[in-house]
């Protein structure tokens, strides 16, 4: 993978599901601090990334190198119009998106959501 792939930037984290201790939610977390910018052919670097992960879910490269293939990627966004424009503009469940807001108020709570959340209700770790 290239320096903006998921093992660039730090190791998967897994949560266990307390109903179902065998079962683990595999994640990488991408905090966002940079402004919208670091612009490469019209496309921001948090665009990219995304894209990299895409790229890497379900695929033998990720079983090899972290002995799980799909995992979810939690996205933290400083501000509430740049998470609205990254939820506008995926199409996906594999990312979860929140605000910094959000993060520190509950993280334990229902405070993600998904570009493809075709279901109204946000998500939770552990509901």
């Amino acid at each position: 993978m290239t320096p903006e792939g998921p093992q660039a930037y730090c190791p998967p984290g897994r949560v266990a599901d307390p109903a179902n201790p065998d079962k683990a939610f595999c994640y990488f977390l991408e905090i966002e601090r940079s402004k919208f910018g670091n612009y490469r052919n019209g496309e921001p670097q948090i665009i990219r990334k995304l894209r990299k992960y895409y790229e890497y879910f379900d695929s033998t490269d990720c079983e090899r190198e972290w002995g799980f293939r799909q995992f979810r990627v939690i996205v933290v966004q400083r501000t509430e119009p740049r998470h609205e424009g990254l939820l506008n503009g995926g199409s996906h469940r594999m990312f979860w998106l929140t605000t910094e807001a959000s993060y520190r108020a509950d993280i334990g709570g229902a405070i993600f959501k998904t570009p493809k959340d075709d279901v109204p209700v946000p998500l939770s770790f552990f509901k």
